[in-house]
């Protein structure tokens, strides 16, 4: 095969792996057979295990020797760590990257949070979620820190899919808690900001925990 098709292979087979992983696809625990998967994805051995791999640093899968590859589990102990990383980094990255934030963005933004629309479309809610962590995280230009929260967030959309749906009052209290750090940073407070983002942070996994946890 020539070198560009190895390379394809081998890309292939890790973003196809990530994202089963990430969606849950592949469950937690689950355990996974390197042959099976080559010919699911239909590649040979050599690039699974090339991104089981890259999967196993990023403590997405366990390779146990003479057993196989495992899907990592979520714990209260996983989501504590998931969340302790993403409070060192997103209020930092708030404090001194917000500045740089596209404010024609940032307001698009604020209006989809101040719609007069009922906070029961889950999924809505955490596009808005996504959109506006993504536009804070594109104002960092630390690329270690962009691939550590890469990581991070990884995790945190297997959190959120294992613990399934959320009570409406949880959604529309996100959305206030949006709107504290956006208003903060168009205001140019951006220590506010930041305070408001850790606040978000602890809210949301205490309401991870309860989750996991069937509270």
């Amino acid at each position: 095969m020539p070198e560009s098709g190895k390379v394809y292979a081998r890309q292939y087979a890790y973003e196809t792996l990530r994202e089963r992983i990430v969606s849950c696809r592949y469950a937690p625990g689950e355990l996974l057979n390197e042959t099976a998967l080559g010919e699911t994805l239909g590649v040979s051995r050599t690039p699974i295990r090339e991104a089981l791999t890259r999967l196993e640093r990023e403590c997405l899968v366990e390779i146990l020797p003479k057993i196989g590859v495992r899907v990592t589990d979520i714990s209260v102990a996983d989501i504590n760590e998931i969340y302790a990383t993403r409070e060192l980094i997103e209020p930092y990255i708030i404090e001194t990257s917000a500045a740089a934030v596209d404010r024609r963005a940032l307001l698009r933004v604020r209006e989809a949070l101040t719609a007069q629309t009922p906070v029961t479309d889950e999924q809505t809610e955490y596009d808005m979620d996504s959109d506006l962590h993504a536009l804070l995280l594109a104002s960092n230009r630390n690329r270690y820190l962009a691939a550590a929260i890469d990581n991070v967030y990884a995790q945190n959309q297997r959190v959120r899919v294992m613990t399934g749906r959320r009570s409406a009052g949880r959604l529309a209290a996100t959305r206030k808690e949006h709107l504290a750090i956006v208003d903060a940073i168009l205001l140019e407070q951006y220590a506010a900001a930041a305070e408001a983002m850790r606040s978000h942070l602890r809210l949301s996994k205490e309401a991870a925990i309860r989750s996991l946890l069937g509270g």
